[in-house]
């Protein structure tokens, strides 16, 4: 399949990300059915974000609870700092 990108000048960009996000849609999905509309091509259904491209098959799973990425970067220090202090780095 061919793509082609299209450059939105500046002034409409703003006036863009409100219109779609009225109608409940990202940008690009809503632009592809406003084009739709103008090329008299019926609007599908289906959005073309890859979002909308991987709903039903993302979620999320339950964990055990415990917050593994918080104080990654200090954890991750004080590990180099024992390693260093071993004489292993």
């Amino acid at each position: 399949m061919r793509m082609t990108m299209i450059l939105v000048p500046p002034e409409l960009e703003k006036p863009l990300l409100e219109a779609a996000s009225r109608q409940g849609q990202d940008p690009e999905t809503f632009v592809v059915n406003r084009l739709r509309e103008v090329l008299n091509l019926p609007e599908t259904q289906s959005g073309s974000s890859l979002f909308d491209l991987l709903d039903g098959y993302v979620g999320t799973v339950e964990g055990s609870g415990e917050a593994f990425s918080e104080r990654t970067t200090e954890l991750y220090t004080d590990s180099l700092l024992q390693k260093k202090k071993l004489g292993r780095l």
